[in-house]
């Protein structure tokens, strides 16, 4: 029974995710400048894509307890995919890197966002 309950906070954190970069994308749209949205909606999807694969990481480790190697493995070489993802998008200084960090800080906005409600719910 938690089980599910944790599967279904989760998946509301993901879409709250997706929401949050929405608005922040559409916010950023103020500011007329490419580079600036850009920024921002690359941050965002790249941290939202690096919460799912960490997620399905550790779930496939759950899964397979036996096989600690390819739990290790997998987590560094998708560690190693975002800092280089996060790497060649500074280093093409196509977005603007405040922005970029607006974005990253996304999945920080909906966690935070998805304690909160649950402190509120709890009063």
């Amino acid at each position: 029974m938690k089980e599910v309950k944790e599967e279904s906070r989760l998946t509301s954190i993901q879409r709250n995710n997706i929401i949050i970069l929405l608005v922040l994308t559409l916010g950023s749209i103020v500011y007329k400048s490419s580079a600036v949205t850009l920024g921002v909606f690359l941050g965002g999807a790249i941290v939202i894509l690096n919460f799912w694969f960490l997620r399905k990481i550790i779930e496939g480790g759950f899964k397979k307890r036996d096989n600690a190697a390819a739990f290790a493995l997998s987590y560094f070489f998708k560690f190693a995919a975002l800092v280089a993802i996060i790497f060649v998008v500074i280093y093409s200084g196509i977005v603007n890197t405040l922005s970029l960090i607006i974005g990253l800080s996304t999945v920080f906005i909906g966690i935070a966002l998805d304690g909160f409600v649950q402190v509120l719910k709890k009063s």
